[in-house]
């Protein structure tokens, strides 16, 4: 059985490091500043942060 070797694709890698920068730390932020409105807020970051562990 041959041994194959994974590894991260460069947008896994910049998807990763877009969502720890402007993610989740500032979610806070944004439903104190806007409130409901910041719900597709969550959402995108949410889809951000898990779309590199799936590939």
């Amino acid at each position: 059985m041959p041994h194959t070797i994974k590894k991260m694709s460069l947008i896994g890698l910049i998807l990763m490091i877009f969502t720890s920068v402007f993610g989740f730390a500032n979610s806070p932020s944004a439903y104190y500043l806007m409130g409901y409105s910041a719900i597709p807020f969550y959402i995108f970051s949410a889809l951000l942060f898990f779309i590199p562990f799936a590939w």
